[in-house]
């Protein structure tokens, strides 16, 4: 009895070696699209009121009709009350609209089409100078809604880390407005 279940078990192993390794191999995952916004932030890490650029690019040649820009800004991490950065846990991230003075959410949508501007040689897109006025790391990224597409255009995210800043003394400077309490 035993040698016949070996027999089975070891000739179903050999015709499955036999077969072409092509057929033994996962299904290659489907491609994903290409990234087709671009986007930059000045630096990774400010103070707060310093003024940054997010940039959002597209080659040139594409000359896509932007219908509406929205800045997304997702906090994952926060100043906590020992005077440290800390990273939130995921069910804890949120999307914040006030974080920054300048960085608009939402940018055409009811009006023409977005204008865009040569940010670099070769680049058409978006800048945007705005000021950090809350502490914490943040998730930006953009997403343009352009005419003829069925899904808007993503940007990948760019992380943003703004500390306090110092006094002349070279102390932290915290005020409370600074401060994104835990819900």
């Amino acid at each position: 009895m035993y040698g016949f279940v070996t027999g089975a078990v070891l000739g179903s192993l050999f015709a499955w070696v036999a077969i072409a390794p092509a057929a033994r191999t996962a299904p290659a995952p489907k491609a994903k699209p290409p990234i087709k916004v671009e986007a930059w932030v000045s630096k990774a890490e400010a103070v707060v009121g310093e003024t940054l650029t997010l940039e959002q690019s597209v080659p040139g040649k594409w000359n896509p009709e932007v219908r509406s820009i929205e800045n997304r800004v997702v906090r994952i991490g926060r100043w906590d009350a020992t005077g440290v950065m800390v990273n939130l846990p995921a069910e804890e991230f949120r999307e914040e609209f006030n974080a920054f003075d300048g960085l608009p959410w939402l940018a055409g949508r009811s009006g023409p089409p977005v204008p865009q501007v040569e940010v670099r040689p070769g680049r058409h897109g978006r800048e945007f100078e705005f000021t950090p006025k809350r502490l914490g790391v943040f998730l930006i990224y953009a997403e343009w809604t352009v005419k003829g597409e069925s899904a808007p255009w993503h940007s990948p995210p760019v992380v943003l880390t703004v500390h306090p800043p110092l006094d002349p003394l070279g102390r932290l400077v915290i005020k409370p407005e600074y401060l994104v309490e835990k819900e």
